[in-house]
């Protein structure tokens, strides 16, 4: 399984976005930064197949405007993000649910999501429209073929 790699971005607000993958807390900032100069790269992207672990002590190297910083996270570890960091960078929150898929089936306009913790302190309550929501055609991530066809895997 690939931990380091080169491509475009496949899902979100930033898709066809020039992106360096990593995959891995082991690999480190010196690492990054060699790739970084030899590549025209505008994403980094920590935490790349499947949430893995954040590593915050290279992550802090490359908070600027230059690179859009994206760290993949499930929910169950938002609590795990030191505080400094909360606001310094862009978080891709996963929440996966095998009902999920039930709402292909429906017609989007009519389905709206809720996010709540509301018997917390603080609480927290947002509502969208799930037809806002940017599709991915996951069966796209799945296809070995087409998600590493451009891709150069470095390690």
């Amino acid at each position: 399984m690939a931990i380091l790699w080169i491509g475009k971005e496949l899902e979100g607000e930033y898709i066809g976005t020039n992106t360096l993958f990593v995959g891995s807390p082991t690999v480190q900032a010196d690492e990054i930064k060699n790739i970084l100069q030899c590549n025209d790269i505008n994403q980094i992207y920590f935490g790349a197949g499947g949430c893995t672990d954040l590593n915050f002590d290279v992550i802090k190297h490359f908070i600027s405007e230059k690179y859009i910083i994206m760290a993949e996270i499930s929910i169950d570890k938002l609590t795990t993000i030191p505080d400094k960091y909360k606001n310094k960078l862009e978080f891709m929150v996963v929440i996966n649910n095998k009902n999920f898929s039930i709402l292909k089936s429906m017609d989007s306009n009519m389905i709206h999501i809720k996010l709540q913790s509301v018997d917390t302190i603080p609480n927290y309550l947002a509502v969208v429209s799930l037809v806002t929501f940017i599709k991915t055609d996951a069966a796209l991530l799945n296809d070995k073929k087409t998600r590493y066809a451009s891709d150069i895997v470095l390690r």
